[in-house]
């Protein structure tokens, strides 16, 4: 943001504007890195970085259009659709996509300095140049990280020094995973929790508070938490069948969320979660019309029953299994399965076939999607199987088509593709919506937005400076 102006301004890129030969031509601020300045030359290397090591749709996609290609060799291959002066770069697409401009704030296309990348496997291995309000000066044997204002940034505060923060790692308290930051915080040894995802009562957040001066700060109901069949679960089932089963959990679900709210004489700390029939926040973008959602809260009320002849393999995090297990009990037609967090996103995809049974049919999952439109979210979706259009596209052919309409119409076909994987051809099944939420003590002040949990640090200010 542009305080002085109260505008949103852009970072390396200061303006953007479409040629007629389907180029987009993006001018560059004229910004130090901590060795150097930012040149056209350093956009050019970093996004053919991700063509080099990324398999996601985004870089696939780009890499595509621009190169000819899914996949370059190395960072020096041509790629005729990329140009470059010092102060500017030029993206040559097949046609004119206005959706590429929302694309490219991808943070996998953040610019990166050649010389801070190993040459040979290009991770990044110098984490101190940036054009950011700060740069990373080293990370203490105690697991802390220093951030020192960085100079050189073009809007720059002059109150801005040092920033500590706290690499979390994990502890276990009465035989839960427990981040490490929640302790240093009831010491007093932490001024800002970060945000984290809260549907439920969390005790560690009230200890938290309980020990300390501070405050509570939670976003608008943003994430929503719910189920999504796996490549088995959705080949396996047809759309009629796995409608069923969305409207059996739903259903169940919603009334042990009412028994629970019911059954609490007051609010706790952060209250319940909000029961939802979409997998995006309601009135964010590509949520469903108000016709859309009655349909589906209908459909919910009249209920539905599932054949208790086949049993539903849920695989579950282990954190609110115990919920599920109260929840999801009818007819003993599901089976919930403990499984690994990190290992769900790849669950969605895997297909054992038709004999390993023990690998399952739905995956609990949640997303945040926030209510800004964010085409590489939409990406994402694709990427791992969230959504399905109704005729069973690719996500190749999908984005394409997205990526070439103007917002509003990019808006209509993200709704009907949310609606399609609901109804038409179920793939996600949405449960509830939780808030993030971040602790602070409270002789800091925060400005941050509650539709978005992206929260610049130089918004967090303390109380008794005035800086």
């Amino acid at each position: 943001m542009d305080r002085q102006n109260i505008s949103l301004a852009g970072g390396i890129a200061e303006s953007y504007q479409w040629q007629k030969n389907n180029t987009l031509e993006i001018q560059i601020r004229d910004l130090p890195w901590v060795v150097g300045r930012v040149s056209g030359g350093d956009v050019a290397f970093s996004f053919k970085r991700v063509f080099v090591k990324s398999d996601s749709t985004i870089s696939k996609t780009l890499a595509r259009y621009l190169c000819g290609k899914e996949r370059l060799q190395s960072v020096d291959e041509k790629c005729d659709g990329i140009n470059y002066s010092q102060r500017s770069i030029s993206l040559t697409f097949p046609r004119k996509l206005p959706g590429i401009p929302a694309l490219l704030r991808n943070s996998q296309l953040a610019i990166v300095p050649r010389i801070s990348v190993d040459p040979k496997n290009l991770n990044i291995q110098d984490y101190s140049k940036t054009t950011g309000p700060y740069r990373h000066a080293g990370k203490s044997s105690s697991g802390h990280i220093l951030l020192k204002a960085n100079s050189g940034h073009w809007n720059r505060d002059k109150s801005a020094s040092t920033i500590v923060i706290m690499a979390d790692d994990y502890i276990s308290i009465d035989g839960k995973n427990t981040p490490k930051s929640y302790l240093e915080f009831v010491k007093g040894n932490l001024d800002f929790l970060p945000l984290s995802n809260i549907w439920y009562d969390n005790s560690f957040f009230a200890k938290a508070i309980e020990s300390q001066p501070s405050e509570v700060f939670t976003t608008n109901e943003m994430s929503v938490a719910g189920m999504v069949f796996t490549k088995k679960g959705f080949n396996q089932m047809s759309p009629k069948v796995r409608r069923k089963v969305s409207l059996d959990i739903q259903n169940q679900i919603q009334r042990k969320l009412k028994e629970r709210r019911k059954k609490s004489k007051k609010r706790k700390l952060f209250g319940y979660a909000r029961i939802v029939n979409q997998f995006v926040a309601k009135g964010a973008f590509g949520s469903l019309s108000n016709r859309q959602i009655d349909f589906l809260e209908q459909e919910v009320a009249n209920g539905t029953s599932v054949s208790r002849n086949r049993k539903t393999i849920v695989g579950v995090n282990p954190s609110i299994i115990s919920f599920l297990k109260k929840a999801i009990k009818h007819n003993g037609t599901y089976d919930l399965r403990e499984v690994d967090k990190d290992k769900r996103y790849h669950l969605i995809d895997v297909d054992p076939g038709k004999d390993a049974l023990e690998h399952p049919d739905l995956i609990e999952l949640g997303v945040t999607a926030g209510y800004a439109e964010s085409p590489s979210t939409f990406a994402h979706f694709f990427d791992i199987g969230l959504f399905k259009a109704a005729d069973n596209k690719s996500s190749f052919d999908i984005l394409d088509n997205y990526l070439s309409l103007s917002k509003r119409e990019r808006m209509e076909l993200f709704r009907q593709i949310h609606f399609d994987s609901l109804f038409t051809n179920p793939s996600i099944i949405p449960l509830w919506s939780y808030p993030s939420v971040a602790i602070y003590r409270d002789d800091w002040a925060l400005d941050i937005s509650k539709n978005s949990t992206i929260s610049p640090l130089w918004l967090v200010k303390k109380k008794e400076m005035g800086k």
